[in-house]
C-alpha cells in the first residue's frame, strides 16, 4: 500500500491555522485533510474494506457532512454482498477527495458516473457506509461480478492509459 502525502506547504498552513484559531486564509481548507490509502490491487482494497457489494448505483439521495465537506449520498441496488451482509438497497456516502479548495470531487464524483454492475468497496463511518477512498471505492464488476486483478487504467494506483 502507498499513502497519498500532504504537501509541506499545506501541512504548515493547516498547523498554523490550528495554532492561531484562524478559520480562513489562502491555504486553509474548510474540512479535514485525509491521508487516503492507495491500494496496489483491488484485492488489497477488499481486504481492508469493512464490506463490499456488487451492485448498481441508483439515484442521489441527498447530501451529508463528512470531514467538513458536503458530500453526495447514493442509493445502491445490491446484487450480492461480497463481504459483509445487509439489505438489497443501501445508502452509500461518496468519500470526498479533501485537501483541496472548492468541490469535494474536483475529478468528479465516481458514483455519479457509474453505470452497470459495480464492485463497491465500503467502510463503516460511524454507522454510515462510505466508499473506502475517493479514487478506489468503486470499480466496474466483470461479467461474473468477480474482483478484477488490477485497477482499470486511470484509477489512482494504476498506470494511466497510454495515448
Amino acid at each position: 500500500m502507498r499513502r497519498r502525502r500532504v504537501g509541506a506547504l499545506a501541512a504548515s498552513a493547516l498547523l498554523a491555522g490550528s495554532l492561531t484559531g484562524c478559520a480562513g486564509g489562502p491555504f486553509v481548507t474548510a474540512g479535514t485533510c485525509v491521508d487516503w490509502v492507495a491500494f496496489d490491487t483491488p484485492a488489497d482494497a477488499l481486504a481492508d474494506a469493512s464490506s463490499a457489494v456488487v451492485g448498481t448505483v441508483g439515484a442521489q439521495q441527498g447530501t451529508t457532512d463528512l470531514y467538513g465537506y458536503t458530500v453526495s449520498v447514493w442509493t445502491v441496488h445490491v446484487e450480492r454482498w461480497v463481504k459483509g451482509t445487509g439489505g438489497a438497497d443501501i445508502r452509500v456516502v461518496s468519500a470526498p477527495e479533501t485537501c483541496s479548495e472548492g468541490s469535494p470531487y474536483p475529478s468528479g464524483d465516481p458514483l455519479a458516473d457509474a453505470s452497470g454492475p459495480q464492485l463497491i468497496l465500503l467502510h463503516d463511518e460511524n454507522g454510515a457506509l462510505r466508499t473506502i477512498t475517493p479514487w478506489q471505492g468503486i470499480v466496474p464488476a466483470d461479467a461474473h461480478g468477480a474482483l478484477p486483478n488490477a485497477w482499470p487504467p486511470g484509477t489512482m494506483g494504476s498506470p494511466a492509459p497510454v495515448s
